[in-house]
């Protein structure tokens, strides 16, 4: 796990460079800010705020989780996980930028950082968006594992019954 949390922190490093590189100073300038996440307090309250990261994650945790099972169609998973960020972001977008996951928010910050251009504070993030996004995340796949599990068979169908099966008497009529 640790592994794979350091390779999302890494891809979300790697992608507000990529702005960087792409935009320069340009992309600061028009407000880009490399990607980083921001809401306005003014405007949306923390607990707004937090809530609405919880349940976007929530819910793009439960789409993952989904769609990866075995049970799932095979070779859709690219293409559903997709139309449920876009549809988050849609949702959430107006009110967060949605975040939805903590490195794609330590990402761009970090990169912000580095460049010196201090428009957005850490405060939000490590106050709002990644409890939210942890919380959302973890409710979601004790969600998922209640009712995704099957049904656990705890005594043989012929003595969970309440009436026997016609078919196993000996004096029922036979079928013609």
């Amino acid at each position: 796990m640790p592994l794979y949390w350091a390779s999302q922190v890494l891809g979300g490093i790697l992608g507000a460079f990529a702005i960087w590189a792409t935009f320069a100073d340009r992309g600061r300038d028009l407000g880009y800010g490399f990607g980083v996440v921001n809401f306005d307090h003014t405007t949306v309250s923390w607990g707004s705020a937090m809530f609405a990261e919880a349940i976007g994650t929530a819910i793009l945790m439960f789409v993952v989780l989904g769609i990866v099972d075995s049970r799932s169609p095979q070779g859709w998973a690219g293409l559903v996980i997709g139309l449920a960020v876009v549809a988050i972001i849609i949702v959430i977008g107006p009110l967060t930028n949605a975040s939805i996951n903590p490195a794609r928010a330590l990402g761009p910050l970090f990169v912000q950082t580095i460049d010196g251009s201090h428009t957005h504070n850490w405060i939000k993030q490590l106050g709002a968006y990644i409890p939210a996004n942890l919380i959302g995340a973890t409710l979601a796949a004790f969600a998922y594992d209640a009712l995704a599990t099957p049904r656990k068979i705890v005594r043989p169908i012929r003595e969970a019954v309440t009436e026997s099966d016609r078919a196993d008497r000996a004096d029922a009529p036979v079928p013609a």
